[in-house]
């Protein structure tokens, strides 16, 4: 009960200062929002805090150790085929039952089939979550594998545009962000995760990410290809987000079609988890029963959550969008900023990324705070390590004053070369 207490705190500060920033902006001549409205979005930050922390504290007892556990147990099998078909499957099927891949197809559903498109992306996920396992087994580095597939992401968009379907590429690349769904993200991290500890080495930290970022470029891809293919308008009609559609018989609808949705997704992986356990992994009935208990706390967590930002954010993100819209375009600019900012400490996914980062440093010998510390210094990129030697994720950062051979450091320093030469030529055109 004290670890469920400190998860709901800490989403109460995360929620928090957005709710106080709408509460505000309803003071001014900016937008203004009814009685009812207000109610309502002050009604849904709650059930959101206690959504976000009971996921958070599923995600910890129940899916977390789960993906671990998977990831082992089929790397110890030592039977690639398996890890590979197993890996395909799962994120085939856990992408085509994730809510947000509904509402893209519906939304091009006019100009082709919405099961093409989903069976497309569920490949797409599966066949670069097999090549990001594959990447882990044969110590393939992720900047080359990037570079590679992004540099085809791009030669089809320039496809996609010469054949006159270019409002295809923003739906395309929005279409990455199924991979990044509340049940996807947390499964897939851990998989890595017991992956790469399983097969050891010195980049044993360093190999446990890069799984999200390369299932991303499938459902682009996939995307993409279809764009360059056919032929027709893509049809988006703006939902009805009145509040008042959200109470009442609605209401009610609505947290039944979210049950339904977050327990065909979560069934999916706690069926792939019990088959794999009676052939492959036959964990002791305790470490069981705690997953069983943090299923269900992901389980009501994810439908409180969801019900929540449906029934009030939702609208008034909406209302405060379309409001500000109507006004000075430097101010919708300036608070878009700060409600991203803000946002992000809302979005269960980054919550837990953050952590899954925290830990795999602490495990390392860094402190996880030092990831903090070398993202603050955009500025600055020398990050000093005094007295000791260090690492950080598999890396050599040296004790003696020079400069770290980060992998974060070495990154800016590739953007800010390109960006330097992009702005050479850009000038020489003019």
């Amino acid at each position: 009960m004290t670890e469920l207490l400190k998860k709901i705190k800490e989403a109460l500060m995360s929620v928090l200062p957005v709710a106080v920033i709408v509460l505000i902006l309803n003071l001014t001549p900016l937008v203004h929002f009814t009685g009812l409205e207000i109610g309502v979005f002050l009604v849904s930050a709650v059930f959101l805090i206690l959504g976000i922390g009971l996921f958070s504290m599923g995600a910890d007892m129940a899916m977390t150790p789960m993906g671990e556990y998977t990831g082992a147990g089929l790397t110890k099998s030592k039977k690639l085929l398996l890890l590979i078909s197993v890996c395909f499957l799962m994120g085939l099927l856990i992408t085509v039952a994730e809510p947000d891949l509904t509402v893209l197809a519906n939304q091009v559903k006019d100009v082709l089939s919405g099961t093409l498109l989903i069976i497309c992306v569920g490949v797409g996920v599966g066949l670069f979550l097999v090549l990001s396992v594959m990447k882990m087994v044969f110590h393939k580095p992720l900047s080359s594998m990037l570079l590679y597939f992004y540099m085809i992401l791009f030669a089809l968009a320039a496809l996609v545009v010469a054949v006159g379907n270019g409002d295809f590429l923003p739906m395309a690349f929005d279409s990455g962000g199924v991979t990044t769904g509340p049940i996807t993200v947390p499964f897939i991290m851990a998989l890595g995760v017991g992956i790469a500890a399983t097969i050891g080495g010195k980049d044993v930290g360093e190999n446990s990410f890069g799984l999200i970022a390369m299932c991303s470029v499938g459902p682009i891809l996939a995307v993409m290809l279809l764009g360059a293919t056919v032929n027709g308008e893509i049809a988006y009609q703006v939902p009805d987000y009145a509040i008042e559609n959200g109470l009442g018989l609605a209401l009610l609808e609505k947290i039944l079609h979210t049950l339904k949705e977050v327990g065909i997704a979560l069934g999916l992986i706690v069926v792939f988890f019990v088959i794999l356990q009676i052939t492959v992994l036959k964990l002791p009935k305790k470490k069981l029963g705690q997953i069983a208990v943090g299923i269900a706390y992901t389980f009501f967590g994810l439908v409180i959550f969801l019900a929540a930002v449906s029934v009030g954010f939702m609208p008034i993100g909406y209302k405060l969008g379309y409001s500000l819209a109507s006004g000075n375009k430097w101010i919708l600019t300036g608070i878009g900023l700060i409600m991203g900012v803000l946002n992000t400490g809302i979005a269960v996914i980054d919550t837990i990324q953050s952590k899954r980062v925290i830990g795999l440093a602490d495990s390392y010998g860094t402190r996880g705070d030092g990831l903090y510390d070398i993202i603050k210094t955009d500025a600055k990129i020398d990050y000093f390590i005094k007295g000791r030697e260090d690492r950080f994720f598999g890396l050599r950062a040296l004790h003696d004053g020079r400069k770290e051979s980060c992998l974060i450091c070495k990154t800016v320093r590739i953007v800010r070369e390109l960006m330097n030469k992009i702005a050479i030529t850009c000038s020489s055109w003019t």
